[in-house]
């Protein structure tokens, strides 16, 4: 390589490292936001500390009153205390002092100690009232929104909310505005030399402390999608679904490897990076209040060694310098703190909060939930988002009041994607979905959702109690319980438990908690859906987990369970298809055959046909 060709590929790597400079702050001061929008957040943050909590910011006033006296109390009595032991000589009036100064420091630490323990069961009730409102605005967003994973990440953030922060950074900034003003009449009669000095090294240190803040938000960005991988790494353990598979199969050291790998390739680097660059931005703040301090000492030593000052004014004026310096660059470190980093987390919080108002507000047809239902689906489409390939093509189908149908297709076919649009997990690309005539869409989503009792092939079940995890409701209504514990064939099992329906499931809060077979848990995700009395029902492969007996005894009263409500049953098993007013065959992403059984069975070499054939073929051999 020639001498100019080295020279151009160095200027170009000096252009691309400028433009990759240039990019990232640009990106900073975007994520930051205008002045305008920080303000906004922290006046969002006020309006919810208020309705939260509005003791906790009243009972901060004070508190406020207590830091500055706490600050002011030393400097005046402590000079009073030298003057009189170095110029009076007068016992009385230094044991005057001296106590007055003991019974202040004693009433204020009295304070501070009574404060701090309301303060801290309050901030509690808050943080946990904040939490509350953010989970309760997750579950208020559509799945399709919380399955992205730019929202996710957003939640992740949310969940470190700055509530907390704001409340006590807001607190410390007014409190040392107030003692600034309580000490001025000390600091400006001081030599303006160290006013100086002491105004200087703040502006040093509140631009090296800026950028010290604004690196825990850049580091965030970067760190939070891969915390999200490494936590799931090392959680795979610990939850019981997955710890099973990792145990059975021994997987610990390939999961334990994957985290590992992660820690080590991804976030030690990125940790490190953020260590190094913080410690050496603090050493540098450490370094310059070093320098400022010797230069007060030697200004003031000056001024007792060459002038009048006594010792008592030397002592008032250097605690004065100290508190005064440390008031002014705490002054600007908790604004700047409060601006940059308390204002940048509480835009993920309000994001999350504005996306789930937003979808809430996006139905305005309220519907009383009726008896009965037709759904409609109406030239139907759907591709997933950021994808090409359509999943569901131009579906059309009808199920009337009370009308059941069975759904049946090969795998990937589209049947539970049609039940995840049915849901409204996800809106269609094209065409519409309609409930007795009504756009779905146009139904708020709280509301939509009460018109469905859904059993889901992976269906959870929860911690709780057996009543809780069937009706799903600190209230029960008794007698639909054993109804709904009847038509599922769950009355026997029940009679064995040890504290009945209020038993819990599993261990994890009560020793005498039970362990439920797979088929038994289905059994309550259907009676859930039973007690739920919702007029929609669906059951995805409700019967995959369940023994051949207990599956004929859910289809011979599957319309006993249905209860002349509008029914969807997916099942690969086309046995079930006997016991359904009507069947839809999927075929790649289309409604490709549509009748009742005997109907399907007269299409010659149709799909229904030949895959019924091929089910049947096994039991007959």
């Amino acid at each position: 390589m020639t001498l100019k060709e080295k020279r151009e590929k160095r200027k170009a790597e000096r252009i691309t490292e400028k433009e990759k400079k240039a990019e990232e702050k640009r990106l900073e001061r975007e994520n930051r936001g205008t002045l305008k929008e920080q303000y906004a957040n922290l006046w969002f943050a006020y309006k919810f500390l208020y309705k939260a909590n509005k003791k906790l910011l009243f009972f901060r006033i004070p508190l406020i009153f207590l830091q500055s006296a706490k600050a002011v109390v030393p400097i005046f009595f402590v000079r009073a205390v030298l003057n009189e032991l170095t110029i009076g000589r007068s016992i009385e009036k230094i044991i005057l002092y001296a106590s007055g100064m003991a019974l202040a420091t004693f009433g204020i630490k009295l304070f501070e100690y009574l404060f701090a323990r309301w303060d801290m069961r309050e901030r509690e009730k808050m943080n946990f009232g904040v939490q509350r409102h953010l989970a309760k605005s997750v579950t208020d967003m559509s799945y399709s929104t919380i399955e992205n994973p730019e929202m996710q990440n957003y939640v992740w953030m949310a969940q470190y909310n700055r509530f907390d922060q704001v409340l006590q950074l807001t607190t410390a900034v007014i409190g040392s505005f107030l003692t600034v003003f309580s000490i001025s009449a000390v600091v400006f009669t001081m030599n303006p030399l160290i006013l100086v000095v002491i105004l200087v090294s703040a502006t040093v240190k509140f631009l090296v402390d800026r950028k010290q803040r604004m690196l825990p938000h850049k580091y965030n960005d970067d760190r939070v999608p891969l915390s999200r991988v490494n936590e799931y790494y090392s959680g795979l353990m610990e939850e019981m679904e997955t710890g099973k598979e990792v145990r059975i199969n021994n997987l610990e050291d390939w999961v334990y490897d994957k985290a590992d790998r992660s820690w080590k390739e991804d976030l030690y680097p990125l940790d490190k990076k953020f260590t190094q660059t913080t410690l050496a931005l603090q050493g540098t703040n450490g370094l310059i209040s070093v320098i400022q301090d010797i230069i007060v000492y030697l200004i003031l030593a000056f001024e007792v060694i060459y002038s009048t000052m006594t010792v008592g004014d030397f002592s008032m004026y250097l605690t004065a310098a100290g508190t005064f310096s440390g008031l002014v660059t705490g002054i600007s470190t908790n604004y700047s703190y409060l601006m940059i980093q308390t204002a940048w987390y509480l835009k993920e919080y309000r994001h999350c909060l504005d996306v789930a108002e937003k979808l809430k507000a996006e139905g305005n047809t309220h519907i009383d939930i009726p008896e009965n239902v037709e759904i409609e689906f109406r030239d139907v489409s759907f591709k997933y988002p950021k994808t090409d390939r359509m999943i569901l093509e131009h579906v059309n189908i009808t199920i009337g009041k009370g009308e059941t149908l069975s759904i049946v297709g090969v795998n990937g076919a589209g049947k539970t994607t049609f039940v995840k649009l049915l849901c409204r997990f996800y809106e269609p690309t094209s065409g519409e979905i309609l409930v007795n005539g009504i756009p779905a869409k146009d139904i708020p989503l709280n509301e939509y959702y009460g018109l469905l009792g859904v059993v889901f092939q992976d269906f959870s079940l929860f911690s709780f109690t057996v009543r809780e995890n069937i009706a799903m409701d600190t209230e029960c209504d008794d007698e639909r319980l054993r109804d709904a514990v009847r038509k599922c064939g769950l009355d026997g099992r029940m009679e064995t438990l040890p504290h009945g329906a209020d038993t819990y499931i599993w261990k994890m809060f009560d020793p005498d908690g039970i362990e439920l077979s797979g088929g038994e848990g289905q059994k309550i995700a259907i009676a859930r859906a039973v007690y739920r009395g919702a007029p929609i029902v669906i059951f995805d492969e409700p019967t995959s987990a369940l023994d051949p007996i207990a599956e004929y005894d859910i289809y011979r009263n599957f319309h006993d369970l249905a209860e002349n409500r509008t029914a969807i049953y997916i099942s690969h098993r086309l046995s079930s298809t006997r016991f359904t007013d009507k069947t839809a065959v999927f075929s790649g992403g289309t409604i490709a055959e549509y009748g009742t059984h005997a109907e399907l069975m007269e299409i010659e070499n149709g799909i229904y046909r030949d895959m019924f054939s091929m089910q049947a073929k096994y039991y007959k051999e």
